[in-house]
């Protein structure tokens, strides 16, 4: 025991609360500062050391141990987590079963027992059972809390009618080393009448130290051939670097006829084992769940948000389920924000953040910014990822992300949204990181996915104005085609918000944006707040032929609210300052020109506007074809109707056909409405 601290034995507590107040007051915490290193309230705490309730002893091993100070403490450390689980709190009547202890007096731990109101998972259990009997050694693995100890016991009490069940938690310091593996499994063999272990034993250590380990594990293997068990052993990442105790598991395999089921945090991939993943709980088991454990009112809809956000995970609903039964709080805002909670946010931390190696976080948060599926096999990604990233090795990350259950698929990588949303806040901390990452995703959605609105987005979030404004600006078209002019506006307004908190002139970024964002709200019910910005750009404007190029978006508007003679002001305002060798100007300005007179009757100006047009798009050689195709198609749809209106049929047919054939070098782009 370190020094300073008086000797204490572990087993003079018989209660959870009477050794918990007793460490708490030798770290000199109250319970209010003990309650905010490990996320609980102060009641909770007080109820905790009245025996009132209990923490989850993952919770205990993985929060309270480090903060009352008993890291190097492991006969305290080991005892606080014993007498956390349900066995510990045994009481008459109920179906957990007694420490058994065998003929030397060690005690064996229990299986444990079924949680109170455990709501059953039968597809699961029946999966996991089948695997057991048929590969005979499986190895159950997910992330913290997601059940494999609830479905392993639940399959070990089901088992232990047909055969012997020995069971061992492997505790850090305590119960993670060869010697005490073995001499556990020999104590469970001689309580079941296998005198042969009697040597393992032995107090002696000079007596002991005369059989090698493998005459050791030989003797193990000679007794469970006489009589077949089930070897159930929980935590075993702990000693996925215990070379002698993986040693030993992968002897009882090979030689043995054991039964062996462990659980584990990791992949862990061992010879001879078949890797059994957990997932969350179902959609109709979570809600069950959730309806029987919360005290406070969830309507489906909330309690079906609360599970999506929890991915399913028992002890994260129960985390937030025990905030919901104690305090009143906006359903809504908790749901949407359940990363924030301190006991989430604390569990978080311990049992994902810490566990990761540097390379793997870095990776999670890379991933936490995509926010949606990436193909972390993509060669441009993971040279972005070096370069941008700081991910040297992308691939031995990767592995690392999969073994520890964060991602499944690598080539469609994404994160529990609880797990993504708990990860971008702590990439909030760090600006110059999230820009970095942000710009990253940038990059890739731009170059490798071809996708535009999400590269403005990412953009946008790393603060590059200009990069996100271009991005918009470039895909307009195909943005206003595949509906997304809605999303496409809150990033512009986003941009417009960074642009207002900069003390330096962007006159020119803002007018680019208040184009697009005119543009986009034209073909919606907002347009007249589209018009706004387009008239604000154009006093933004000094380049005649930036100004005319805005009053052709806005004479679209006018025509379209049908004020015609609006139209034709804003036209003639600018046609003048329009240099002639301007001609995609000149023509666009014309064909607007011809509709809305037109529209007011002025059919011989109309028809004289759009013989115009014609005549600019005719020298037109270097322009792109589907510009000049619509200018076409537009000015001979004007005199296909004026030739009717002068009954001229054949006049108007010829034109109509002239107009369909530009029409079709579109690429499917519509004709306006008004033409």
């Amino acid at each position: 025991m370190p020094s300073g601290k008086p000797f204490v034995d572990p087993h003079s507590f018989n209660t959870f609360g009477a050794m918990l107040r007793y460490l708490r007051r030798q770290a000199r915490l109250t319970q209010r500062e003990l309650g905010i290193a490990v996320g609980y309230s102060e009641s909770h705490i007080n109820r905790f050391e009245k025996n009132k309730r209990f923490p989850d002893p993952t919770t205990v091993a993985a929060l309270f141990i480090p903060e009352l100070g008993l890291s190097q403490e492991p006969e305290l450390a080991a005892r606080l987590v014993q007498l956390a689980t349900p066995a510990a709190q045994h009481s008459p009547g109920s179906n957990e079963q007694p420490a058994l202890f065998g003929k030397t007096g060690l005690a064996l731990e229990p299986i444990p027992p079924a949680r109170p109101h455990q709501i059953p998972r039968p597809a699961l259990l029946a999966k996991v059972r089948s695997r057991l009997l048929a590969d005979r050694h499986i190895v159950l693995y997910g992330i913290p809390g997601i059940g494999k100890t609830t479905i392993a016991g639940d399959v070990a009490r089901e088992l232990s009618g047909r055969m012997p069940v020995f069971w061992l938690t492997f505790t850090p310091g305590i119960t993670t080393s060869a010697d005490v593996v073995v001499r556990q499994i020999a104590e469970f063999l001689l309580a079941h009448g296998h005198v042969e272990v009697k040597p393992l034993l032995v107090t002696d250590r000079r007596l002991k130290a005369a059989l090698s380990l493998d005459q050791q594990i030989n003797l193990i293997g000679k007794a469970f051939g006489r009589q077949p068990a089930l070897l159930c052993f929980d935590n075993a990442e702990l000693v996925q670097d215990e070379e002698t105790c993986l040693q030993i598991l992968q002897h009882l395999c090979a030689t043995t006829p054991a039964y062996l089921l462990l659980t584990a945090r990791d992949c862990l991939s061992l010879p001879d084992f078949s890797d059994v993943p957990v997932g969350g709980l179902g959609c109709e088991e979570g809600l069950a769940f959730i309806t029987q454990s919360v005290g406070h009112p969830l309507d489906e809809k909330q309690a079906r948000r609360l599970l999506e956000k929890a991915g399913g995970n028992p002890m994260l609903l129960r985390l937030a389920m025990g905030k919901l039964a104690n305090e009143q709080i906006d359903l809504e805002t908790f749901i949407a924000r359940l990363e924030t909670e301190p006991q989430v946010a604390a569990y978080l931390l311990q049992t994902i953040q810490k566990r990761l190696s540097p390379a793997a976080w870095r990776l999670l948060l890379m991933l936490a910014a995509f926010q949606q599926p990436v193909n972390l096999y993509d060669a441009y990604l993971v040279e972005l990822a070096q370069t941008l990233g700081d991910i040297d090795h992308l691939g031995e990350a990767t592995t690392e992300l999969q073994r520890r259950s964060l991602i499944d698929n690598a080539a469609q990588a994404h994160l529990h949204p609880l797990i993504r949303d708990y990860v971008t806040l702590t990439l909030n901390v760090d600006m110059a990181l999230r820009q970095r990452l942000h710009r990253l995703a940038g990059d890739w959605f731009r170059d490798s996915n071809r996708d535009g609105l999400a590269a403005a987005w990412h953009y946008s979030s790393a603060g590059l104005m200009d990069l996100a404004v271009d991005e918009i600006e470039e895909n307009k078209d195909a943005i206003i085609s595949r509906d997304q002019a809605g999303p496409a506006v809150m990033i512009l307004d986003e941009v417009q918000n960074q642009i207002k908190r900069l003390r330096s002139d962007q006159t020119n970024l803002l007018r680019r944006l208040l184009v697009l964002r005119g543009i986009l709200l034209t073909g919606t019910l907002r347009v007249a707040e589209g018009e706004a910005d387009l008239r604000q750009a154009l006093s933004l404007a000094s380049s005649p032929a930036v100004q005319a190029s805005i009053v052709c978006h806005l004479a679209e508007v006018t025509n379209q609210r049908s004020d015609f003679l609006e139209t034709l002001r804003l036209v003639h305002s600018v046609q003048a300052q329009i240099i002639p060798d301007d001609l995609l100007l000149n023509a666009r300005l014309a064909v607007l020109e011809s509709v809305a007179n037109d529209m007011l009757g002025n059919t011989v100006e109309s028809a004289r506007n759009a013989y115009e047009a014609l005549a600019l798009t005719d020298r037109m050689a270097g322009l792109p074809q589907p510009l000049v195709a619509e200018l076409r198609a537009r000015a001979q749809f004007e005199l296909a109707g004026f030739a009717r209106s002068q009954r001229n049929l054949a006049s108007s047919l010829s034109h109509t056909q002239v107009a369909l054939a530009s029409a079709r070098l579109l690429a499917n782009r519509a004709l306006p409405t008004c033409a």
